[in-house]
């Protein structure tokens, strides 16, 4: 995910300034190289943190100017896995199949094949049992859930459900499928 940083600052001078901007050793952030302040003047910078990859990291956030001189933030970034995500319900007749589509997201400058891990392959499956789902750099893929009932049942006792996870050594993507109702046609 995407997470933004947003530093007050102000220019103590009675004259317009500029701040540059230098980014030590951060990796995966991004925002301006500088920022300008009126005389007196208050503002904000945005500091946007996009992870590629799960770990932590310190830097520093370094804004400087000749007439004021350095100031510096040490910042510690900590990209964990991402979130599980639930998917709404899925229903079908016994027999037949229903379909919900998933984006996963490789944000790398280089390709990543996932491999796909189903916990309940019975009832569920990605666009026709593939094993791996390969992404092209910094772009997003589409992938379709199905779903194929085993059982009929309205009560939660016969909801079918499946965690669907997508593992790569540098990037970790889970989705949880939908818990399932199954009806008969």
């Amino acid at each position: 995910g995407i997470n933004s940083l947003i530093i007050p600052l102000r220019n103590p001078l009675d004259h317009p300034i500029r701040l540059d901007v230098d980014f030590q050793t951060l990796h995966d952030v991004f925002g301006n190289d500088s920022i300008e302040f009126e005389a007196n003047g208050e503002g904000r910078y945005e500091l946007i943190f996009k992870p590629k990859t799960i770990g932590n990291w310190n830097g520093g956030l370094v804004f400087y100017n000749d007439d004021i001189g350095e100031f510096w933030y040490e910042l510690n970034l900590l990209s964990t896995n991402p979130q599980r995500v639930d998917l709404p319900s899925m229903s079908a007749p016994l027999g037949g199949t229903s379909t919900q589509e998933i984006t996963i997201e490789n944000p790398l400058d280089e390709q990543v094949t996932f491999q796909t891990v189903i916990s309940n392959n019975n009832n569920f499956s990605i666009n026709g049992d593939q094993d791996t789902v390969t992404v092209q750099p910094r772009s997003q893929a589409k992938i379709n859930v199905i779903f194929n009932p085993s059982s009929i049942g309205n009560g939660n006792e016969q909801k079918q459900q499946s965690k669907i996870s997508f593992l790569n050594d540098k990037i970790e993507q889970t989705q949880s499928a939908p818990q399932s109702t199954e009806k008969v046609t």
